[in-house]
């Protein structure tokens, strides 16, 4: 069981307010919006059924991820396809996981003893289980403390994963062994390598 403070805003699971660092949409499956912020969830929605609800599909933490905002998340990807989401989290790894795979949203009442807590949320014993999700892949090697790192899959199939770091290099990872194929130096005047985009 862990221990955890959770703020309720109405819309979601998290800290209240918490700010997107990161969001990204796919092109074979518009409806997919993949977000990431400052909670330690990546969140997945259909933004069909975006109306007043807004409920995510579910919801993708790796077991043991602390529910604390150090673990926040900084980049999220999907695949081209929208079967595979990756998410890099602050002073973790890179982790990959099915889109099936995802924990829905539990029912608030499930979550909460209904204990008031710090500021507006509530404190409450949790099994660990309703709130994450496990992996299909772990991706290690890069360093994540300092600045935002964003994830990418890159070459054909979405068959390599990128990820910036602290250490100014681009790392890239092959997306179903999980082994490190590339090191790369970014350019001198770069202090971090931060952002990807293709």
């Amino acid at each position: 069981m862990l221990k955890a403070h959770l703020g309720w805003d109405g819309a979601g699971l998290g800290v209240s307010g918490a700010e997107i660092n990161s969001m990204t949409s796919c092109a074979l499956r518009p409806e997919l919006l993949a977000l990431a912020g400052d909670d330690p969830f990546l969140w997945l929605y259909d933004r069909r059924m975006l109306g007043n609800s807004c409920e995510p599909l579910a919801v993708f933490r790796p077991q043991g991820m602390p529910l604390a905002p150090s673990a926040s998340v900084t980049g999220v990807a999907l695949s081209p396809d929208g079967r595979r989401l990756l998410g890099s989290w602050q002073r973790q790894d890179v982790f990959q996981f099915s889109t099936d795979m995802g924990q829905a949203r539990p029912a608030l009442s499930s979550l909460l003893g209904q204990k008031p807590g710090r500021r507006h949320g509530w404190t409450a014993e949790v099994n660990e289980d309703m709130l994450s999700a496990t992996p299909e892949s772990k991706f290690v090697g890069h360093s994540n403390i300092r600045t935002i790192k964003e994830v990418a899959y890159l070459g054909p199939e979405a068959s390599l994963v990128a990820s910036g770091s602290d250490c100014g290099h681009l790392f890239v990872w092959d997306a179903r062994t999980e082994r490190l194929v590339l090191v790369r130096r970014g350019e001198a005047f770069v202090h971090w390598v931060r952002d990807l985009r293709v």
